[in-house]
Order: structure tokens, then sequence, then C-alpha cells
């Protein structure tokens, strides 16, 4: 808060200003000054006249004329201008103090009503990203298995597990894929189902969204895997809007455990339902 004196035209006029020095009107004019910055009253101890008088030659004298002009009175420590005539033409300390105190508090409210401003929208968008992630499609209930027998499990656990030695001998073993980064899953995504109009995936992809896309490529590192998948959105009505909410497959839903597997499997395949 920035701090002024006051000072009517009539002290160009003043009998007392006119009959001193401009040195002494100069330091008078300093001590008030000196004494609104340090809310003081108009009191200028003899410690401040160091300052005050700082370029006077003959400083004594020059408060000597202040004294007899009855511009400042001589008190225990140093000089004032008088308390009352301080009342009568500047803002006391205590208007002052007050006018602070006003002023902590009106920033400190203002802090309090951003502060809860920003948990109010941290909290409207956390609830905006629950709702978005709620109105994705419901994951289908998985089949029921039927029950196999011992023996049934025992031959099916041979057939889709051969030995390294009985696989290459038989010429049916595959040499490992290169598996894919999640920039080129996200790449192959806008190439094939962005230009088709399912939403594009904005490159590079964040932290976030990188981390799932490498648990998924962990899961089914085979290319052609993701391929399949890719086709199968492309081809399922349901999954480009053709459903009662006119939801569409985006990235972060094919990023989700188990819809890639569901694409495959044939669960959002058919004829598109009606919209109500």
């Amino acid at each position: 808060m920035a701090l002024y004196i006051k000072l009517s035209c009539d002290v160009l006029t003043d009998s007392r200003i006119l009959s001193v020095s401009p040195c002494a009107f100069s330091v008078w004019t300093r001590g008030l000054l000196w004494s609104k910055q340090h809310l003081t009253d108009g009191f200028v101890p003899d410690a401040a006249l160091v300052i005050i008088t700082l370029g006077i030659t003959d400083a004594l004298h020059v408060t000597r004329e202040l004294v007899d002009a009855g511009l400042w009175e001589r008190v225990t420590g140093g000089y004032t201008v008088g308390q009352d005539r301080w009342a009568r033409h500047q803002v006391t300390s205590e208007e002052v103090k007050e006018k602070l105190a006003e002023n902590r508090e009106r920033v400190k409210r203002f802090r309090e009503r951003r502060r809860n401003a920003l948990h109010e929208n941290a909290v409207m968008h956390y609830k905006c990203v629950a709702e978005t992630e709620c109105n994705d499609p419901p994951e289908p209930e998985p089949e029921p298995e039927p029950e196999l027998k011992k023996e049934d499990i025992s031959s099916s656990a041979v057939a889709a597990d051969p030995s390294p030695s009985v696989a290459n001998a038989n010429g049916n073993g595959h040499s490992p894929t290169k598996r894919g980064t999640p920039s080129e899953l996200a790449t192959v995504w806008n190439d094939e189902l962005g230009s088709a109009g399912w939403p594009r995936v904005t490159l590079p992809l964040s932290s976030a969204r990188a981390t799932k896309a490498r648990m998924r490529l962990a899961e089914h590192p085979d290319q052609e895997f993701w391929g399949d998948v890719i086709a199968g959105i492309r081809s399922s009505p349901f999954l480009r809007g053709e459903n009662d909410r006119g939801w569409k497959a985006n990235f972060n839903w094919l990023l989700r455990p188990g819809s890639a597997e569901a694409v495959v499997e044939g669960t959002y395949s058919g004829a598109p339902r009606r919209k109500r």
C-alpha cells in the first residue's frame, strides 16, 4: 500500500513557510514524508535527522529555524509538528493500520475464493471424466465355457503346447513376431479408422495412454492380431456408432482390458441396433 502526505496549496502563502529559508522548507517537507512512512504521526526522532537533513550544510541552524517559525516543536527525543495539527491535515497511523488490515482481509478473501473455484473446477473435471467413462458401452458378459472331462483337458493341453522340437519337426514352429510400439498402434488407428470417421488420436501419446498401450501390446505382441482388431472395428456397425446412443469406439476404449479380445471374438459384429 502506497503512503502519501497532504500539502495544501495554501502552504505557498503561509507566513510561517515564507519566514524560513528554502533549506528549512525542504527539511520540513522531508520530515512529513519520513513521519508518514514510519507512522509516527508527525514525530521526527533525532536519529532521523541524518537522513532528513542530508545535503544541508548547517542542519542545526535549519532545525532552529523550523522551531522558531512554529513549524516544529522540540520534544523528548526529537521534534514534532504536533499531533493535533497532524490529525487535522494527515491520515493518522491508526487509520493507516486499519486500512492495511482491511486490505489484508480483502486479499485473503480473494485468495480463498480463487482456491475454492479451482477446487470446484477440479471436481467438475473429474466428474466429467467419470461420466465419460460410464458412458462407454458395457462389457459383454462372457458365455459360460462347457465343462471338459479330464481326458479332454490333458489332450487339449498337449495339442496347445507342443514342445519346440515337435513343432519344428512338423514345420509348425513360428519365429517370434516383432512387437509394435504405442506410437505405431496410434498411427495405424489414425490411418485406418481416423480417416474413416472414428475419433483421431492426438500424437505424441500422453504418458498414461502410452503405458496402457504398452500393456495391451505386451498381452498381444503379434501385429497380425492388431490388424484383425482394426478390421473388426471398421466392420462393426455397433462400434461405428449405429447403436441406441450413437456411441462410437475411440482409442481410449481400445486400450481398456478386454476390448481388443472382444472385437476379435466377434462380440461387436452383427446387425446394428436401432436408435431410439
